[in-house]
């Protein structure tokens, strides 16, 4: 079972329009209750993150140093502020939660009445040529789309800059 939040609200057609063939990919089951960096400024961040460090907080934000990173840096901002980061972080903009489920027997299967999961199979040239004809072919027909194409770099979509990557 995968999962994932809308980025525009509760009712979003992010997610609930996606389909393979005939059957929707994303299956809606709640909604978020409003919580995380969503409502904080650059600026209102970027002093945080100063107070972060004065404080002794290291700040880096690199690759493998753990998931939500802003909120990290928030939270050890409030506590050296002695407010509390769950109020602050609490913000009123709710988001879609979705499920992608692996397996078509996955709500039987997650509550126990089902032991094994029936795994969904989508055969690869299948997804293949629903995205070529979904997205690829009117793309690639697209002049703007072809000059980015041609302007990309690979060295400027570096993640991490190490000994054997070509970052520059």
């Amino acid at each position: 079972m995968l999962h994932g939040t809308s980025l525009y609200g509760k009712n979003s057609s992010q997610y609930n329009r996606l389909k393979f063939g005939n059957s929707l990919l994303y299956q809606p089951i709640g909604t978020t209750s409003g919580y995380g960096p969503l409502h904080i400024s650059n600026e209102t961040f970027n002093a945080m993150r100063e107070l972060a460090e004065i404080n002794g907080y290291n700040t880096s934000n690199r690759f493998g140093m753990g998931p939500n990173w802003r909120m990290r840096v928030i939270r050890s901002a409030c506590d050296a502020l002695n407010l509390n980061s769950d109020v602050i972080l609490k913000h009123s903009f709710q988001r879609g939660l979705f499920a992608i489920p692996l397996a078509i027997n996955w709500k039987s299967f997650l509550i126990g009445e089902s032991e094994i999961p029936i795994y969904r199979n989508f055969p690869l040239n299948e997804l293949v040529n629903y995205w070529r004809d979904r997205w690829f072919n009117m793309r690639k027909r697209n002049d703007l789309v072809i000059q980015k194409v041609k302007r990309f770099d690979p060295k400027q979509f570096c993640i991490e800059k190490t000994s054997t990557s070509n970052c520059e």
